[in-house]
């Protein structure tokens, strides 16, 4: 399963059958994050509408909500759609 950033584009989450949840840069494919808490194949990841968090939900019954990464303000004005500027 993928989620694409809903404000900004500039990323996505990705889970599956290794249980890790992934957070890419849509731009390079560049692997940003790596989260592992599922003890079963992960089967759908979302992000939160404001991309703020994102959910994953796996076999093992469960749900777990990751916080976005932080950027400092300066970096959230010059990544935009299109990558950094």
């Amino acid at each position: 399963s993928a989620s694409l950033e809903p404000t900004m584009g500039n990323m996505f989450v990705a889970g599956g059958e290794d249980m890790w949840v992934r957070l890419f840069d849509f731009h390079t494919g560049e692997e940003i994050a790596c989260n592992k808490g599922h003890h079963g194949p992960v089967h759908c990841v979302r992000f939160a509408p404001g991309g703020e968090s994102y959910s994953s939900g796996s076999e093992d019954g469960t749900i777990r909500i990751w916080q976005t990464l932080n950027m400092n303000s300066e970096e959230n004005e010059s990544y935009g759609v299109n990558g950094l500027s």
